[in-house]
């Protein structure tokens, strides 16, 4: 059987975090449910104790590539998934069956996420194609993240740190392919299995953005396999609980 895990990233964004969390609840039955917190000083923690049976990954903010970073070695190296699905806070699930659809699609395709299309269906038979990739939700097969590791550690803040591995990807023959044209090419699925709440303040700003392009611009051309880390001792403990890290 596949072994499907769901990571959440979250940030100040305490009442979208519990949204999250009941849709995915009342709509699928994943293996194993992970939030990674980016440094919250808002009321995530208490929504966090209404859910006791989801592992709660506490850290100092470092931007949302590690914090991808920290959901893809606790669901993969540690709690051994077969899948990963990471969703962003503000992408509540609302139909049925978005877990089967997606963990079929990372399965077939390797790495698959949400897209403005310009072709196909949306569906794991007949993915979208797309000339961009957006991260609301993404799935992941384990031999893609076994072959290309992590989200590029120089995105530091906001924004194209996930353009950046998904156009890796492709380049390493994952979720999509090269166009004659030489440029990338990505599968992606419907998004209408989720609702994303556009109204909530994004995390990013004028200046963060521009420094992540920045840092897209050193990465053209980058292929095969990138650790998620500076310091790996310090890396492993932000992807532990509270207790795993106390050792109760």
């Amino acid at each position: 059987m596949t072994r499907i895990g769901v990571g959440i990233t979250t940030y100040n964004r305490a009442s979208n975090l519990r949204d999250t969390l009941s849709g995915v609840f009342s709509t699928s039955t994943p293996d194993v449910i992970v939030v990674a917190d980016d440094g919250s000083t808002d009321g995530t923690a208490d929504v966090m104790e209404d859910f006791p049976n989801v592992a709660y990954l506490r850290a100092p903010n470092g931007g949302i590539a590690r914090n991808k970073n920290r959901l893809l070695f606790r669901l993969f190296a540690i709690e051994r998934c077969d899948v990963v699905i990471l969703l962003e806070d503000d992408t509540r699930p609302i139909l049925r069956g978005w877990l089967e659809e997606w963990s079929r699609a990372a399965e077939l395709y390797g790495s698959v996420s949400c897209c403005r299309p310009i072709s196909g269906h949306g569906t794991a038979n007949i993915p979208y194609t797309a000339t961009d990739t957006t991260a609301q939700a993404w799935a992941m097969h384990s031999q893609v993240w076994s072959d290309i590791g992590y989200l590029d550690p120089r995105f530091t803040g906001y924004g194209y740190e996930h353009v950046e591995y998904q156009r890796r990807a492709v380049r390493s023959g994952y979720g999509g392919f090269i166009n004659d044209d030489g440029h990338e090419r990505y599968f992606g699925i419907k998004s209408n299995w989720f609702t994303v709440d556009w109204q909530v303040p994004s995390t990013g700003t004028p200046e963060k953005v521009a420094a992540a392009f920045e840092a897209l611009k050193l990465t053209v051309g980058d292929t095969g396999y990138k650790p998620g880390w500076d310091n790996f001792s310090v890396f492993v403990n932000e992807c532990l609980t509270d207790a795993e890290q106390s050792g109760k």
